[in-house]
């Protein structure tokens, strides 16, 4: 071994080392506390879009404006705690920004078509931007360079979340070196991030393994030691913006490993487990809100049938309205709602639309050939259809969303995507990705014969049970 990469890891388990000394329980610094005091947050919103939007934060929801012809906004929230909030402008675009209770905050922002890039002024600038760029890029960065993660063996896992870390602990420390020093306050809510983050990454990896064995992994003993070394159920944690993720992903481990309710559909089974092993009240709701949004994405039908049991079991009225929106704006994806039409254009560049394949149940699969989710789910998808009955099969409409057509086009050739393609224009396409609440690709949507919808989430390819729903018509 080299002398450089010799010191390489040595420097890497430094890293670690104080990493895992900062975020250790005794060790942590406490996060500030405040009398109310009024805050300020401006901004400007730069959209091709005139249209008012309605803002407000999500932890306050009693203090709300809408932005101005010239993009313009004012909120003034009174505030007893430093953290990172959750500004929501509009329906579907939310902005993470770090607030100090009595702080001036200033942001632009620039509405993109996938995306928001906010550009922060004023007070607490400097962690702002950085919590922007770290949001944006660093656990992005992690899952393009791990695209294969579930092949990995788990020590070389485990070892490449630690680099993983190392990196974003370097890259605090150039940053604060060429941007000045972070407010303490922020920089103990950043330890506790990175801590969270990096137990979520290995509980995602346990529950994809676990997923696709059926078995507990052999490093599950190694899993439940360093979960011990977390504080699950903190509520110091509510303001970290990683807790919810990594709560969900607790969740779900959990009920991997009870065989007495995995019986119930998953979503029921997480709601659940939830309920059995988390005790605050606060805590408690989270879970259970997470798990109902995450619901609406991946089982739509099934989670808005539970919702008014589960309703009944929040404590706090805020997360009761929540639920109550999102169940209202997903009421035009629910099974049996007619479909509106839609135009899009063909390999040829004539037009055509949705409302020709109305007599035939119709697969929706929405990609881009820049994620390269979407490429391998296309091929697991190609597999699935080889399989199914001639009379099971039904047509497959894939749809793309690439920003330039002739990226469309190249990648249809270069990965034989066989079948009908179709591409969504730019002119409606924020509609249509609106209207069914896509995120991020692959989508899948499958209909039913006169444009009815059958399943607004139909699952992916690669997790085994869209072939059972496709084979069920």
């Amino acid at each position: 071994m080299s002398f450089l990469k010799t010191m390489r890891i040595i420097f890497t388990s430094l890293l670690v080392v104080a990493f895992l000394a900062w975020s250790a329980p005794g060790c942590k610094q406490k996060v500030r506390s405040y009398m109310p005091t009024p805050t300020l947050i401006e901004g400007w919103i730069r959209t091709s879009d005139s249209e008012s939007l309605e803002i407000y934060l999500a932890e306050k929801k009693d203090t709300r404006c809408e932005s101005h012809s010239d993009g313009h906004f004012l909120l003034t929230p009174t505030l007893s705690e430093a953290g990172i909030y959750h500004l929501q402008i509009g329906k579907t675009e939310t902005i993470q920004l770090f607030i100090i209770p009595g702080k001036r905050i200033q942001v632009t922002i620039e509405m993109q078509q996938k995306h928001s890039t906010p550009n922060f002024t004023g007070d607490l600038s400097n962690e702002n931007n950085y919590l922007s760029e770290y949001t944006s890029q660093q656990e992005l960065n992690f899952w393009l360079k791990t695209d294969s993660v579930q092949k990995m063996e788990e020590a070389f896992f485990t070892t490449t979340v630690e680099e993983f870390t190392t990196q974003i602990l370097a890259y605090q420390q150039k940053w604060q070196q060429e941007k000045g020093a972070f407010d303490s306050d922020f920089a103990s809510i950043m330890s506790e991030e990175l801590s969270l983050l990096s137990a979520r990454l290995k509980l995602d990896y346990a529950n994809g393994k676990m997923a696709v064995n059926d078995t507990l992994l052999s490093l599950s003993d190694t899993y439940d030691s360093f979960l011990q070394n977390i504080e699950i159920e903190s509520e110091a944690h509510l303001m970290v913006p990683s807790y919810p993720a990594f709560l969900f992903s607790y969740v779900s481990y959990r009920l991997a490993q009870d065989t007495s309710l995995q019986k119930m559909s998953r979503v029921d089974g997480l709601l659940n487990t939830a309920e059995k092993i988390l005790q605050p009240s606060d805590i408690q709701d989270l879970a259970f809100f997470e798990i109902l949004k995450k619901g609406m994405n991946t089982d739509i039908n099934e989670t808005v049938r539970l919702v008014p049991s589960w309703q009944q079991k929040f404590k706090n009225p805020n997360f009761i309205t929540e639920i109550t929106k999102l169940q209202f704006d997903s009421k035009d994806l629910l099974k049996g709602v007619k479909v509106p039409d839609h135009t899009f254009e063909t390999l040829r560049g004539s037009q055509t639309s949705l409302g020709k394949f109305k007599d035939k149940i119709v697969l929706l699969v929405v990609w881009e050939s820049t994620s390269q989710s979407s490429i391998s789910e296309l091929n697991i998808l190609g597999e699935i259809l080889k399989n199914l009955k001639p009379g099971r099969k039904p047509e497959v409409l894939f749809i793309n969303v690439d920003q330039n057509k002739y990226a469309w086009k190249s990648a249809v050739r270069k990965y034989k995507i066989r079948g009908t393609n179709m591409y969504l224009p730019t002119k409606g396409r924020q509609q249509f990705l609106n209207h069914y609440k896509i995120e991020k690709t692959p989508a899948l949507l499958l209909l039913g014969k006169g444009g009815i919808m059958l399943n607004a989430t139909a699952p992916l390819p690669s997790t085994g049970r869209l072939q059972l729903e496709l084979s069920g018509l």
